[in-house]
């Protein structure tokens, strides 16, 4: 094998490795990464509400101290603003790649879960009533790895109808299936990532700098 050829195998099995990702994995990282921006942002606030003084060099000596003191809180708010800025729109790229990502995972999961040899099938299947999805069910059991088609669509059928019966009896033949049909369960629902993208959710969930926690604190002595 050439060493171009082992390259090239080695990103494709890189690549195969980050789309292999499961939905608790991918949701996991994502919180992280989420509660450590929104983390770092506060903070930053707790660190300017520690200081006192501005630096050297950022007033006149003979400014008085009221108003050095209004120059201190103007500068922490500008800064505060500006990190609060940054925050929402990191974290907003956040909630894109991890949703682009889950979108991704669904898909894949979908495909190994539902995907029928032919419309015609899955139709045909849709039409049978409960006893005859289970003798389907027994029939797609019976024929093993060669069924896994038809398989697939009973279990489609089965999950619109909320069979549990058939559902227990495909999966005790089919354990790869019952471990992603599980993982697709814990996808989120399309209409809560919807949520999470909306620009009004975004902004709240990174609160915005409060003056009255940035204000100089007299220092109380003992």
């Amino acid at each position: 094998m050439s060493e171009n050829n082992s390259i090239e195998q080695g990103n494709e099995a890189t690549t195969q490795a980050t789309v292999e990702r499961t939905v608790s994995e991918i949701q996991a990282e994502a919180a992280a990464k989420s509660t450590a921006l929104v983390g770092g942002y506060m903070d930053l606030l707790d660190q300017l509400r520690e200081q006192r003084e501005l630096s050297p060099g950022e007033y006149r000596d003979d400014l008085p101290p009221d108003t050095r003191v209004n120059l201190l809180q103007k500068r922490k708010m500008e800064e505060a603003s500006e990190r609060r800025e940054k925050t929402v729109s990191e974290y907003a790229a956040l909630v894109e790649e991890t949703h682009g990502e889950l979108a991704a995972r669904r898909e894949r999961l979908e495909q190994t879960l539902f995907s029928v040899p032919s419309d015609e099938v899955l139709v045909r299947t849709a039409l049978e009533s409960d006893a005859e999805l289970q003798a389907l069910a027994t029939t797609a059991l019976q024929a093993g790895s060669a069924s896994v088609g038809l398989a697939r669509a009973v279990l489609n059928i089965a999950v619109q109808r909320g069979a549990g019966d058939i559902l227990a009896a495909i999966f005790d033949a089919y354990p790869e299936l019952e471990s992603s049909y599980r993982e697709w369960q814990a996808l989120p629902p399309k209409e809560v990532m919807e949520r999470q993208a909306d620009p009004a959710s975004l902004d709240a969930v990174v609160p915005k700098p409060d003056p009255e926690r940035l204000k100089v604190r007299p220092r109380i002595s003992n």
